[in-house]
């Protein structure tokens, strides 16, 4: 990650280089080195499709953090001993053409310390051999997040590319294959174009139907990935010659956790090749997903609309689903597992970064000069990408992995604090209370702290935590006491877990009322959905224990809003609980259970149940979580 500017920095005018250093990366023909020479306006070129109806496809999912710790070693390993090897051997047949796909992060490391690497990159590209598939800056987990985070991790990724002179496909892919409505959403509003969506997670939520050419969803295009077409009696077929992590295409099947023994095998690659010669044999064009999709719009092929899809990842079956991320644990490491600390951590500094940069606003707009400031905002915001990275939490985050994260996040949050505390002496600001939605900044002269009375609550909730302490607390402000015959209520829920050297599990359990799905899915915090459970088939062959033979799914809840129904809401205070919530349909209940919660500390979740419109549950969800209101 950044253990190679890390080991540079004595001081904190090095972080100057930080925010700048993307503007000195040119889109030379050397690499980084040699002057500066503008880069090339021709676009790729375009791979005719007149008279091909058979098409073998690939994607080759590429993952510079793949040992998501910072290990330079690794990086440049995942570079030489796959990432090349697969460039080479699109270079010896220049026939062919494939979908790459990376985080701007790794054609950052590529330009940095194998120029050669990034010609080679540039000639396919620009031949149209490869095109280039970039949804992040660094491979986030993105459906946990607000959509403010993804709106800055694209800033990042399109600002590197553009730098390096290397063009992106309008196709996209996100790490783990994440997937979602939000997804559709954002690519829609950012120029359109094509969201590749797993068909593992295709089949976890639909079954096993056959795809159609293309689909619609929220103004996107949509590809089922890994799941072949026959359209209309051989229109148009297509098939997948592979779709997996690019790191294994070269080496065996080895991924990096294998260390030195990560290497590329001759042997390998030759049995790959020779499974291309055959699909080209049998007729088949070697080629990306875009020539794919120029053939489907010139038969005049509509996209159907996609069947309904709710947040998910690639191997839901393996991981039921967003669980293995949020609360479930690993195969191997998972008494180093914090996935719940690693969610939080990263939620609260991204919540102090939105209101840095609130404040960073209201000083400008007030005359001061924030230029450095703004500096340091783009440095903090580079490290939350980081700290936000799905393996410290997923499939089996080893502890330096979790640790990074952790460190990330105390990073951007400590910048963003500085910069806080710097407007507010600058500003004359005993205190300021700080609103991220409407932008404003009041001075006060002291933190005013919110009076609250023990209440009842509204519903029952079932607290699971064997040899741990509990405590279950419902309040309200005082001065807005309200009760369940109120139109309009809100109830504030804390429970207090205490350390233990036992059992680590622990799990909190609501009822709800109604056999549907509604909830804000990521990156559409200002929006609700709402499905029947009947509309998803929920696959029962799922290999985590707490979810086999169950159809269940799990949600991530980026703004922690979702309904329980009768006009019941119920609110994770994302900065304390960010695990996944778990649906069952066999059962009446939402259940929140981290299976690697710490055991020699005590901790506290929180979570509010809103009654109400649904207006006012988005506006309360995104006031607690998404665009706080916050005083410092």
């Amino acid at each position: 990650m950044f253990k190679y500017y890390l080991t540079c920095m004595t001081s904190r005018n090095i972080l100057v280089f930080l925010s700048v250093s993307f503007a000195l990366l040119s889109c030379q023909r050397e690499g980084l080195i040699g002057e500066r020479v503008p880069c090339s306006t021709r676009p790729p070129v375009q791979k005719s499709v007149d008279g091909i109806n058979k098409f073998s496809l690939s994607l080759y999912h590429f993952n510079i953090q793949y040992v998501a710790d910072g290990d330079k070693e690794i990086e440049d390993r995942i570079v030489t001993q796959s990432f090349e090897p697969l460039l080479d051997l699109y270079l010896k047949h220049p026939n062919w053409s494939g979908s790459i796909e990376m985080q701007g992060y790794m054609a950052e490391v590529i330009a940095e310390r194998f120029p050669n690497v990034l010609q080679k990159m540039r000639l396919l590209v620009e031949n149209g051999q490869i095109e280039l598939i970039s949804f992040h800056y660094s491979h986030g987990f993105f459906l946990a997040y607000p959509r403010r985070d993804m709106e800055m991790a694209w800033s990042f990724n399109r600002d590197v590319f553009d730098k390096l002179c290397l063009t992106l496909s309008q196709v996209y892919f996100a790490q783990e294959g994440q997937f979602g409505e939000g997804m559709a959403d954002f690519v829609a509003k950012h120029g359109g174009g094509t969201v590749l969506y797993p068909t593992t997670l295709f089949k976890y939520y639909s079954g096993n139907i056959p795809a159609e050419p293309v689909y619609t969803l929220r103004g996107a295009n949509v590809v089922i990935v890994g799941r072949g077409v026959d359209y209309q009696d051989g229109l148009i077929q297509s098939d997948w010659s592979f779709f997996d992590d690019g790191e294994k295409f070269a080496t065996g099947d080895l991924d990096p956790y294998a260390g030195k023994y990560f290497a590329f095998s001759p042997t390998a690659l030759k049995e790959r090749e020779d499974r291309l010669l055959e699909y080209e044999s049998d007729g088949y064009c070697i080629c990306t997903i875009s020539d794919y999709l120029r053939k489907v719009r010139s038969l005049g092929i509509k996209p159907a609309p996609l069947p309904s899809a709710l947040d998910g990842v690639w191997a839901p079956e393996d991981t039921c689903n967003l669980f293995r991320w949020m609360g479930g644990p690993g195969f191997a490491f998972s008494r180093t597992e914090r996935d719940n600390d690693v969610l939080t951590s990263a939620y609260s500094a991204r919540n102090e970064l939105v209101a840095a940069e609130t404040l960073v606003n209201f000083a400008r707009s007030q005359g001061l000069d924030v230029a450095g400031e703004s500096i340091s905002l783009t440095e903090a915001w580079r490290y939350q990408m980081f700290a936000e990275i799905t393996d410290a939490s997923g499939w089996n985050p080893t502890s330096n992995e979790v640790n990074r994260s952790l460190s990330m996040s105390s990073m951007a949050f400590d910048i963003a604090s500085e910069i806080i505390e710097g407007l507010k002496a600058r500003l004359d600001y005993p205190h300021a209370r700080i609103d991220t939605l409407i932008n404003q900044v009041d001075r006060l002269e002291s933190v005013t702290g919110e009076t609250l009375s023990s209440v009842t609550g509204p519903l029952e909730v079932l607290v699971s935590a064997l040899d741990r302490v509990t405590s279950v607390t419902w309040t309200q402000p005082s001065s807005q006491l309200c009760n369940f015959s109120d139109t309009t209520c809100l109830w504030n829920l804390s429970i207090s877990f205490s350390p233990t050297t036992g059992e680590r599990g622990v799990s909190v359990s609501f009822p709800r009322s109604e056999d549907r799905i509604i909830y804000s899915p990521a990156l559409l915090e200002d929006q609700l959905v709402d499905y029947p459970l009947s509309d998803f088939t929920f696959s029962k062959d799922v290999w985590v224990p707490d979810c086999k033979d169950k159809e269940i799914t799990s949600l991530p809840l980026s703004n922690g809003l979702i309904g329980l129904g009768n006009g019941l809401f119920l609110i994770t205070h994302n900065s304390t609980v960010h695990v996944a919530a778990l649906v069952d349909k066999a059962s009446q209940n939402v259940v929140f259970l981290d299976r690697v919660a710490p055991v020699l500390e005590g901790f506290t979740w929180k979570f509010s149940i809103y009654k109400g419109s649904v207006v006012g549950a988005l506006a309360e969800a995104n006031r607690i979580n998404t665009w706080p209101v916050l005083e410092r």
